[in-house]
């Protein structure tokens, strides 16, 4: 019978070269291992965005304007975001975010309420509806003008939302899979290697 040594190392001890080839390896354990993309605010609004629209913090007292029950989410060529049944959680601060006055907020439909799927990506054009009540003279003289403005105001600052969703997803992704997140994992975990970077 023969009994033979190996030197056992933590990654932080490994030859830069070796840590290079296990750094490549374990590229994607970050996003592999857990559901990393399972987070409550990424619709939620900044402070610089409830300045502009005079959302105070009284107001905005949950910390989140929409809720959802799932995210479905492209990060590569077809880049989208799609967030199941998309529910708002106030509609007034809803309003005062997308610039839509109060006199025109009865007659503003925001699409998710039908609780349907929907995909969700930049550059999205049909996320608000004005429903215009016949016979009223005040939405007929402004339709043609004034609330075509504040609808596309409203899409774009609901567009921009979402882009930033996604960006904020593809941000912790690139982080995640990054050199410097991934040792970090390892070293946390106490992973043990042999001087060739075989997992021990």
């Amino acid at each position: 019978m023969r009994i033979d040594q190996v030197k056992v190392c933590a990654f932080d001890e490994l030859d830069p070269d070796i840590q290079e080839k296990i750094l490549d390896r374990h590229r994607y354990w970050n996003v592999e291992c857990h559901d990393w993309w399972d987070y409550e605010g990424y619709l939620e609004l900044t402070q610089q965005e409830m300045d502009e629209a005079g959302i105070t913090m009284d107001e905005y007292t949950n910390g989140c304007l929409f809720k959802w029950k799932k995210i479905y989410f492209d990060l590569d060529r077809n880049f989208h975001i799609q967030f199941h049944d998309l529910q708002v959680t106030n509609e007034n601060i809803l309003w005062k975010f997308l610039m839509v006055p109060e006199r025109l907020r009865n007659f503003m439909e925001f699409d998710c309420y039908n609780g349907d799927s929907r995909w969700n990506t930049p550059n999205t054009k049909s996320t608000i509806a004005f429903v215009m009540p016949s016979g009223d003279r005040i939405y007929e003289d402004e339709a043609k003008g004034t609330i075509r403005k504040i609808l596309e105001q409203a899409n774009s600052l609901m567009d921009m939302k979402i882009y930033d969703a996604l960006k904020m997803l593809r941000d912790e992704y690139d982080y995640l899979t990054s050199d410097e997140a991934v040792a970090e994992s390892l070293i946390a975990n106490e992973m043990e290697f042999l001087e060739d970077g075989t997992v021990f």
